[in-house]
């Protein structure tokens, strides 16, 4: 199955509530996700999980520890350097081949906007508010951030290039 490196990471927030995020396998044992899912700092709020739906998920690896960007900051109803690292308890389903993330010579430019197709994958809310589903879309990069441009946006889930050396 396609994209099995796109992981679910389920967060107790406590009191019986929950909220979920989406992430992708980098190494055998790491899951690069958003900061702000991993920002309450307790390894054991999360567990990852491996499959296409909350209703069928073959797999769950629990999380040893999180390394927030040293920058990350949620202060004043503002996110910035919104990315961090889990460590998982157990390496992932021998199945499961991690993503390495896009070499800098690779970099998605300016002159690839509109041009290179990117194909997102993700957990997050349809147009009917559902949830839980693996989904993805295909279109072309509309926006490219670099050097000090600072971005802030939601892309609601993960996207991906597919280079002649591989998929990043």
């Amino acid at each position: 199955q396609a994209h099995q490196a796109v992981v679910f990471i389920s967060i107790d927030m406590g009191g019986g509530y929950g909220s979920a995020c989406t992430g992708t396998l980098i190494t055998e044992d790491v899951v690069l996700t958003a900061g702000h899912c991993a920002d309450g700092g307790d390894p054991s709020k999360l567990s990852v999980y491996f499959g296409n739906s909350d209703s069928n998920f073959y797999a769950m690896r629990e999380v040893s520890d999180i390394e927030l960007h040293p920058y990350y900051s949620s202060s004043s109803g503002s996110i910035s350097n919104d990315i961090a690292m889990l460590r998982l308890s157990q390496d992932a389903p021998s199945n499961v081949t991690p993503i390495p993330p896009l070499p800098a010579s690779s970099a998605i430019v300016q002159a690839d906007m509109n041009t290179t197709p990117l194909t997102y994958v993700g957990f997050g809310l349809t147009e009917t508010q559902s949830s839980g589903t693996k989904l993805t879309m295909t279109k072309p990069a509309s926006y490219v951030c670099g050097g000090s441009t600072a971005c802030n946006f939601e892309i609601g889930g993960v996207g991906y290039v597919q280079l002649s050396a591989g998929a990043f």
